[in-house]
């Protein structure tokens, strides 16, 4: 979390984002600017005029995008509002071509409540940590990787 809240990603604008992703994340800065924290999915909604439905799932779109800021907001609004969601899209995020989002995603997987972590059995998220501190090609997403393994308790690997 200490990640995300140093980061202040700036205009969000990408070649990836379709229109209502881009009004979306102008309205998610909008109200992040005026209220210092992530704004709810109903406050997003009520703000763009569509159902919370519809803002959640460009919300969770948005996670597939190159553009960092725009999935760096996206995390912030679902570590808010969408916990299963973040915990299910995390792993996937340690692939993400950015070192921003791939930090960020580690550090959302740390601060996971022990109630929300996977089973040991279904641990995927460990294996996907692992997979990270073994081949990312960034030593501090190594580092913090490897953090986070022994955090998370990864004795196994």
């Amino acid at each position: 979390m200490e990640n995300l809240k140093k980061t202040k990603p700036g205009p969000v604008k990408s070649v990836g984002l379709t229109k209502a992703q881009e009004d979306t994340f102008s309205v998610i800065c909008r109200l992040k600017e005026q209220h210092g924290v992530a704004p709810t999915v109903r406050e997003i909604a009520a703000e763009r005029g569509v159902s919370a439905v519809s803002a959640l799932e460009i919300i969770q779109q948005t996670l597939a995008d190159p553009y960092s800021g725009a999935v760096l907001y996206a995390l912030d609004v679902l570590a808010t509002n969408d916990r299963t969601t973040l915990i299910h899209s995390l792993p996937r995020l340690l692939t993400h071509p950015s070192v921003e989002v791939r930090l960020a995603a580690l550090t959302h997987l740390v601060h996971l409540d022990a109630s929300a972590a996977p089973p040991p059995a279904e641990n995927y998220v460990l294996t996907a940590i692992y997979g990270c501190w073994q081949h990312d090609p960034d030593a501090t997403v190594r580092n913090a990787a490897l953090q986070a393994v022994a955090t998370l308790g990864g004795a196994e690997y």
